[in-house]
């Protein structure tokens, strides 16, 4: 190996096997149960280091310990026991108040610390409900192989008790777990998952916006979390966006291409370079752009068939990797962008593939 070489010289190569490994894992619940169980507990894992190097690279959230704990301590809100009164709160966020009136309200402004925690837990909300929202689709795929989806709802007793699963429907128990745990979501946001013609919506966005930066926008955005900015922003004199006027037609020409984009044959971790890349550099809300624009990476490369989140890393060195490929995407040249997406899935693999080998499980590299 030649230690001169730019880390994209072989981005082509990166790509292509990440590309392999993506199809490998389309579907994966029919993958054996040993791997299936692997991806589940790297799944874990990989929203940890989503929450940690995405916030890092916006020099932001707290150290990887503390990241930790708020997220565990997040994490038990979503058990279906508290799901009342989480829905409860989440409904109050997103609320009609909320969404018909864009005017930031200043009653909360979370600083220090304790924007840093807020910070972490909110992010693992938007995350839940993306996932949610991503494998909505492909649960009701795999169940049509075993019976009506509708029915597998209706036979669901969404309790919270040990018998809240009617044990006559014929499917993996895991699988029902995410029936139950998607129905939940769908019934607190049927506006939401009822409407999926299109994968990528404005309400998608701004929902997710709303539960990643609600009370943690600049005091002078002037608006609340997700609604568009109203003003002309920058991150650096290198970047122009679009003038605050032109974000509503810019988002909705976004949403139009990023559709076809994702519905066409083009390869899937370009996919998502594109339609990350084309998120950020449109920048429509006051703050939390980076982060949204990682969020729906994720999201298409789910769709697309990775099983689990990928982090793009945020420490100094990998920082300047993350800007020299979104300043080259800017000039219409995506190969950085996509390139560093690949190495990320295909350290995952190799992540994946180590643990499967240890337990003496065939490795699912290419």
């Amino acid at each position: 190996m030649n230690n001169n070489r730019p880390w994209y010289y072989e981005w082509k190569q990166e790509i292509d096997s990440a590309v392999e490994f993506i199809g490998k894992c389309r579907g994966h619940y029919k993958l054996p149960s040993a791997i299936k169980n692997e991806i589940d507990a790297y799944n874990e894992l990989s929203m940890f280091r989503v929450i940690y190097e995405s916030n890092l690279l916006e020099n932001a959230g707290l150290s990887e310990s503390d990241t930790k704990k708020v997220i565990l301590k997040t994490k038990e809100q979503y058990d279906t026991k508290n799901f009342s009164q989480l829905f409860k709160k989440i409904q109050k966020e997103i609320g009609k108040q909320s969404i018909n009136n864009n005017r930031k309200s200043d009653a909360i402004s979370f600083s220090g610390r304790q924007r840093s925690t807020m910070e972490v837990s909110k992010h693992y909300s938007a995350l839940v409900l993306a996932k949610a929202y991503v494998f909505e689709v492909e649960l009701e795929n795999f169940v049509r192989g075993y019976q009506s989806y509708k029915k597998i709802i209706s036979d669901l007793k969404i309790k919270g008790g040990k018998n809240d699963i009617n044990t006559n429907a014929k499917l993996p128990n895991s699988v029902l777990g995410d029936i139950k745990f998607n129905y939940i979501w769908k019934k607190g946001f049927p506006e939401l998952f009822n409407e999926q013609e299109q994968f990528i919506s404005e309400i998608l966005i701004k929902m997710l916006h709303i539960l990643m930066a609600k009370d943690l926008l600049p005091k002078d955005a002037e608006v609340r979390a997700g609604f568009y900015r109203i003003d002309n922003r920058t991150t650096d004199f290198q970047t122009a966006f679009p003038a605050h006027e032109n974000v509503p037609k810019a988002m909705e020409n976004f949403i139009i291409h990023s559709n076809k984009l994702i519905n066409s044959d083009e390869n899937p971790v370009i996919k998502a370079a594109k339609i990350s890349h084309d998120f950020v550099a449109i920048h429509p809300f006051p703050d939390f752009n980076g982060r949204m624009s990682r969020l729906l990476m994720n999201m298409v490369l789910l769709r697309e068939g990775l099983p689990f989140l990928v982090a793009l890393k945020g420490n100094k060195k990998e920082k300047h990797k993350y800007m020299n490929a979104i300043r080259r995407a800017n000039r219409g040249k995506i190969d950085r962008y996509a390139c560093l997406i690949a190495i990320a899935i295909n350290n995952a693999l190799k992540e994946l593939n180590a643990n499967l080998e240890k337990a003496g499980i065939k490795p699912i590299s290419p």
